[in-house]
């Protein structure tokens, strides 16, 4: 484990956990936990986010270690952001975060949804026409973020097949 003394003495303070070898911190569904409830308690800041991030990638089995590398900007209770986490952590500990959401119409009004892919979070279900998660809160950012959403998810592409005349209105 990383130990981080100042940050473990702080979550032992504030009863987050009761030890070092506090059974909460060997698992990463015990790092969701404690993640969690300090972002209920407004105890979550950007240090003790990061190490409890570190802490939940490295006890992932390595192919979750390969998949979930991407990092969400968490956000306290007001909305503002706090710092970032692994994805996996903000989902498994339902923290709030930011994200961006895409809703395609036709010439008919009619909304375009997709049914999500086998391979990705709650696989099969249905969705509306792209989104995910964000890590800024900028206006321009979260426009670039939905671009690269909905050709990932619509069009299969990656950030690199993106044409140039669609970038331009990222920005």
């Amino acid at each position: 484990m990383i130990l981080n003394s100042k940050i473990v003495s702080e979550l032992k303070t504030y009863g987050l956990i009761r030890s070092l070898n506090d059974p909460l911190l060997q698992s990463p569904e015990g790092i969701a936990t404690i993640a969690k409830k300090a972002q209920t308690e407004n105890l979550l800041n950007d240090s003790r986010l990061k190490y409890l991030s570190k802490i939940f990638h490295n006890l992932l089995d390595s192919a979750s270690k390969k998949k979930f590398t991407e990092n969400l900007l968490v956000l306290d209770s007001q909305h503002k952001p706090i710092g970032s986490a692994n994805w996996l952590l903000v989902r498994k500990a339902a923290l709030l975060h930011c994200g961006c959401m895409l809703i395609c119409f036709n010439n008919e009004r009619k909304i375009l949804i997709t049914k999500r892919a086998e391979n990705i979070s709650d696989p099969g279900t249905w969705d509306v026409s792209a989104g995910g998660g964000a890590n800024t809160v900028h206006p321009l950012g979260l426009k670039e973020n939905a671009i690269k959403e909905l050709f990932e998810e619509i069009f299969s592409a990656t950030v690199e097949e993106i044409p140039a005349s669609v970038e331009k209105y990222a920005g």
